[in-house]
């Protein structure tokens, strides 16, 4: 988790945190982890992040008649043995208990209301901030965070949070095109990512001549030290170290750090 210990951002929240997981976070990221994450590998999503923005498709828009037609399908989560949670439609209520039908299989089950949890409308889908969520639950916390990794978008906020979900691969996300395009932005106006949390960690820093602190945690091998790494490549850069030839002296001073603890 990252923690900036002082100071607001630009919008005026207060102090926020950041979450680095791994993808064996929920059963829900085991299926196609090898297939739909290789997208970033294609030149076109390549020049998406090398334009500074990385644009999500949205499966249904605000249309009221779509909305109605998907309310009436009383779509909720089921928790599952393997997948985590799969998703369900709500055919018949008996009291405490509900009759659900599973979307993949057609299985009907007999469950109590309190094990299902809602499901958000499709224009919710892979959502940059969780905290927007109509439903916020267990189940879509971890479908939103699924279908943004599927699709290579592995930051994503909570509120206050960032949660990071660690794709075991190099993503062209980090050059300084794409610091460039994050310097001095508010952070709605820039898709979740690193250096955003750097940048305003840097600017709080000058605006209100305070010291700033963010702090990375997670389990081992969640991507703590590359997150860190890449909030150093990012102040490094701000503050001007990279045009005077020394980009790889933060970095090395930075490994000097992580071996004395």
């Amino acid at each position: 988790m990252c923690h900036r210990l002082s100071g607001d951002d630009h919008d005026g929240a207060p102090p926020y945190a950041f979450i680095f997981r791994g993808p064996e976070v929920s059963p829900m990221f085991a299926e196609k982890s090898n297939s739909r994450s290789e997208s970033f590998d294609k030149p076109e999503a390549r020049s998406e992040w090398s334009n500074g923005w990385h644009n999500v498709q949205k499966g249904i828009v605000a249309d009221p008649a779509l909305q109605a037609e998907w309310a009436k399908k009383r779509l909720v989560w089921v928790p599952h043995e393997t997948e985590g949670f799969v998703s369900g439609s709500v055919k018949e209520d008996r009291g405490d208990d509900a009759v659900v039908e599973l979307v993949d299989n057609g299985k009907r089950l007999t469950l109590s209301k309190d094990d299902l949890q809602k499901m958000n409308p499709p224009k919710f889908d892979k959502v940059e901030d969780m905290a927007e969520l109509t439903c916020l639950n267990e189940a879509s916390v971890l479908h939103n965070l699924r279908e943004r990794y599927f699709s290579s978008l592995i930051y994503t906020y909570s509120g206050l949070f960032c949660v990071v979900v660690n794709p075991y691969k190099k993503l062209p996300i980090y050059s300084e095109t794409l610091i460039e395009a994050f310097k001095g932005k508010k952070r709605h106006e820039m898709p979740p990512h690193i250096f955003a949390i750097a940048d305003t960690a840097y600017r709080s820093m000058l605006q209100e001549r305070e010291d700033q602190s963010i702090l990375c945690t997670g389990e081992s091998g969640a991507g703590k030290t590359e997150n860190t790494k890449k909030v150093i490549q990012y102040l490094a850069y701000v503050a001007g170290a990279t045009r005077q030839g020394k980009s790889n002296s933060p970095l090395k001073v930075s490994f000097l750090y992580f071996m004395i603890g």
